[in-house]
């Protein structure tokens, strides 16, 4: 249930105007974590499409979703434990490999080719929101 639920929120927060990052930072921040902070979306600004918007580097949208999987899981502070943060996003990079075949921006760029409001790129943010939450819920 949860996968549909993050996956719809996170697609209103980038139809909204949120880029990537950003909209799937703030849905797992909010449907996982009891108090998230206003710093969300602030904390994803500088990997919109890709790094600063250059479309270079990594996808947006795996910055956000490994930032949103250590936000729900991380530790406080240097003596806090990391090691579920790591695996899990491991396991999101590995799952988000298996289906888009790069977290290279400019290379899923490349392969979606033209795009009508970015429609690939939305739909793929909703579905790597989805695929976290099934990490986080244990599927």
């Amino acid at each position: 249930m949860k996968r549909k639920e993050v996956e719809e929120r996170t697609l209103e927060y980038h139809e909204s105007g949120l880029c990537c990052t950003e909209a799937i930072l703030k849905s797992i921040a909010e449907l996982y974590y009891p108090e998230p902070s206003n710093a969300i979306p602030r904390m994803g600004s500088g990997f919109c499409k890709g790094i600063g918007k250059t479309g270079l580097d990594v996808c947006g949208t795996v910055a956000g979703g490994v930032m949103a999987i250590g936000y729900v899981l991380g530790r406080d502070d240097k003596d806090g434990e990391n090691t579920t943060a790591c695996e899990y996003a491991t396991e999101f990079r590995k799952r988000f490999l298996e289906k888009y075949g790069t977290t290279n921006c400019a290379e899923l760029l490349l392969a979606f080719g033209e795009q009508v409001k970015m429609a690939q790129c939305k739909a793929m943010t909703a579905d790597a929101s989805g695929m976290i939450a099934d990490i986080l819920d244990g599927n």
